[in-house]
């Protein structure tokens, strides 16, 4: 998809979970990921012990930044409920490839944005910058 200046971009056309529209947002690429953990303790006599295992569960993080890919009050507040159910899963549909996720309750905050407008009471439809959203495949 072509973006600003026609530079290429990965803004993604996603619904999250219970029919939230998150589209806008950039899905975190999560190049430091590998699936696979390890690791390493010395024998006596100082040969490495490896012991390497696959992880499940990819981190599916999408996020906006200070003028792109702002998200509603009302948007957060629907995530953050879904977020305080422990156990639950739900279903991304990215441009219709769907994907079994649950939120990184682990890595908090797991639903986070700043206000673009600064009052002591934010209404419903104000809208957040810097929004990020901390998912996990299972």
């Amino acid at each position: 998809m072509l973006g600003l200046y026609g530079l290429k971009t990965n803004y993604v056309m996603a619904i999250l979970l219970e029919s939230i529209d998150i589209s806008g947002l950039i899905k975190d690429a999560q190049l430091d990921w590998s699936g696979v953990r390890a690791v390493v303790e010395t024998s006596l006599d100082g040969t490495p012990l490896i012991w390497e295992d696959t992880i499940a569960g990819k981190p599916v993080d999408f996020f906006g930044g200070e003028d792109w890919g702002w998200l509603d009050r009302t948007t957060l507040e629907s995530l953050l409920a879904l977020a305080t159910v422990p156990g639950a899963s739900y279903t991304l549909d990215e441009e219709g490839a769907e994907t079994q996720v649950r939120f990184r309750s682990e890595d908090p905050p797991v639903v986070s944005g700043e206000p673009n407008i600064g009052r002591d009471v934010q209404d419903p439809f104000d809208s957040y910058k810097n929004v990020r959203i901390k998912l996990m495949e299972i």
